[in-house]
């Protein structure tokens, strides 16, 4: 599971439009850059899930906040190339890139979040690889449409987890395009 995290937001939802915006972090991520976001200015924080499960509850970890898009970024170390699954369970809207390949994207609300609820098929290379991640929290008020939380694990297509030779976070990376 990966518990620590790289997260910039909210930027705009409101009205469903977050899904399909192209925000700068979709463009470039630059860990020191701040950008307009919904409300305010917005830059990169680290946080680490403190959840089993490596769970990251963005309303606990951000605050609670209603047609928002959050990002979150890290790195992943490969000593090879090789054919990986992304595991991720949330209740959210998602779109997942991996070294700047968009390889999922389902926009859909408020299902259960279960570990390993969504899998998508992407390729590891030798060295750092990239994972953005971009998860969407519409602005239904009910009780049950509060979760906004993701996991993600990197694994190999038996569920067997890939580890990283060294998780670091460097200052700047490419383009999620």
């Amino acid at each position: 599971m990966l518990s620590d995290w790289w997260l910039v937001g909210p930027f705009d939802h409101r009205g469903g439009i977050g899904f399909d915006a192209v925000y700068p972090p979709e463009q470039e991520v630059d860990l020191q850059k701040k950008y307009m976001g919904q409300l305010e200015e917005v830059s990169w924080i680290k946080k680490e899930s403190d959840q089993r499960h490596a769970i990251l509850d963005l309303n606990k970890l951000l605050g609670p906040h209603k047609g928002a898009v959050v990002y979150a970024y890290r790195t992943f170390e490969s000593d090879r190339a090789q054919p990986i699954e992304i595991r991720l369970g949330t209740p959210n809207g998602r779109k997942l890139w991996v070294n700047g390949e968009l390889v999922f994207a389902h926009e859909e609300y408020h299902l259960m979040s279960l570990m390993d609820q969504y899998r998508a098929q992407a390729q590891l290379k030798p060295g750092t690889n990239t994972l953005l991640l971009k998860i969407c929290q519409n602005e239904q008020k009910e009780d049950w449409a509060q979760e906004w939380n993701f996991q993600i694990r990197v694994c190999d297509s038996s569920g067997t987890a890939v580890l990283p030779v060294e998780a670091s976070q460097p200052k700047t990376a490419s383009a999620a395009r």
